[in-house]
């Protein structure tokens, strides 16, 4: 984005900043607004700082998501930074309501609908943090579980508090504007997995399920279910082969053990992901 695309941030910008200082300034492009704010040899005011709200910030590179996430955020607690539009999204549907109302009517009306949207977070806001808080019971204990199988041993709780990464971004960068992009990425990102090893996982559970698929006499529930599981394997597995004008491999080909070896290292990967993700908290 130009200099010219942040003319109305800089408008909305400079009046209010010379009468208060607050401590969190959110906006959708943080990132590149910071960046055109300093270029124009301004100072972030003391105490201050930009950030991305939580709602625009998953688009982004993992190092703005470290540099710009509030969670990071000295003083941001856990506020969104995307009230404004969470809540014309909920009243935005009344608009062929209120296109017939006088000025004052519609002023009623909006700060009713603003007012019973309040009510009802609130009465929802005890149910919604149980939820939250049973989800991180469940999701810390399968991460523990991971970490044990893979011979690490759990955070302790009661240790000490990991290093902010933001403070650890900044200074890096500050040593070395170079450092970090790249090399960040790399560390937030978890490899993904391309066709060739989607299509390995698949071929790899249909040859399990063949064993229990030639069975004389009357089937079981169970054996019921392996064929109609294998059935819609061999459907998905044609569908890759068609797709991709490939013979089906076999269990002792070298390029479906390849693919067996490289699954086994995205999952352990991923597992190291969520360590480090748990050992921040």
């Amino acid at each position: 984005m130009s200099d010219e695309n942040f003319t109305s941030y800089d408008t909305l910008l400079d009046v209010p900043l010379a009468k208060v200082q607050p401590s969190v300034i959110f906006m959708d492009v943080a990132c590149k607004y910071e960046a055109h704010w300093l270029g124009r040899s301004r100072a972030i005011p003391p105490g201050s700082t930009f950030a991305v709200g939580q709602w625009h910030l998953r688009p982004h590179r993992p190092m703005c998501q470290v540099r710009f996430n509030p969670v990071f955020v000295k003083g941001a607690g856990l506020t969104y930074g995307d009230l404004i539009e969470h809540l014309w999204a909920d009243i935005c549907k009344h608009w062929y309501i209120t296109a017939y109302m006088s000025p004052g009517t519609r002023q009623d009306f909006i700060s009713g609908l603003v007012r019973a949207r309040h009510r009802n977070k609130e009465h929802g806001l005890a149910q919604l943090l149980l939820r939250w808080l049973r989800r991180y019971v469940t999701l810390k204990a399968e991460t523990e579980k991971k970490l044990r199988d893979l011979g690490i041993t759990p955070p302790d709780p009661a240790g000490e508090a990991p290093e902010n990464p933001r403070d650890t971004l900044i200074a890096r960068n500050q040593r070395d504007p170079n450092a970090g992009g790249a090399s960040l990425s790399a560390q937030a990102s978890a490899p993904r997995m391309n066709w060739r090893h989607r299509y390995q996982e698949k071929l790899e559970e249909f040859y399990a399920l063949k064993p229990h698929l030639h069975v004389n006499g009357d089937l079981t529930g169970q054996q019921t279910k392996y064929q109609e599981r294998a059935k819609a394997l061999e459907g998905e597995l044609k569908v890759v082969e068609r797709e991709r004008r490939i013979k089906r491999w076999g269990p002792d080909e070298q390029v479906f053990k390849n693919a067996a070896a490289y699954r086994k290292a995205y999952s352990l990967a991923r597992h190291e992901r969520d360590a480090t993700s748990l050992a921040r908290r």
